[in-house]
């Protein structure tokens, strides 16, 4: 993964703690206790108004489960790694995850992501989705 960039410090609005950090495109995210708070039409205007991913995280149990509305897609996606990554790196820095933690996307497949003094790490299943 490229090396990630934080761009603001935390932040309050719309009733939500903020963070953004740029890990090859820009994130916003935010750690919750219940996944159920996830939110289009919040996840639309953060969006909009800071271009930017938004993500919903939660960490259970040592594990982190992830919610992303990505750019472009203007929607909810299955999965996204800079997203899962930018939540990584949240969680981790407020102490709430191990240098290396299992990801669950909305897919619920599990990734597995770590950091160390070298850099992060992104592993998992690989699927062909689509033929041409």
């Amino acid at each position: 993964m490229p090396k990630p960039t934080k761009l603001n410090e935390t932040f309050s609005e719309l009733g939500f703690s903020w963070y953004m950090v740029d890990t090859g495109v820009p994130h916003l995210v935010t750690i919750i206790d219940d996944l159920e708070q996830f939110n289009l039409d919040i996840c639309s205007q953060m969006r909009y108004k800071y271009n930017a991913n938004v993500n919903f995280a939660k960490v259970e149990n040592g594990t982190l489960q992830v919610r992303t509305y990505e750019r472009g897609v203007e929607n909810e996606t299955q999965a996204c790694g800079t997203g899962m990554t930018a939540c990584f790196l949240r969680a981790f820095e407020l102490g709430l995850v191990e240098s290396s933690t299992e990801v669950y996307p909305t897919s619920q497949e599990q990734l597995i992501l770590s950091k160390d003094e070298k850099g992060l790490y992104f592993k998992g299943k690989v699927t062909k989705e689509y033929t041409k």
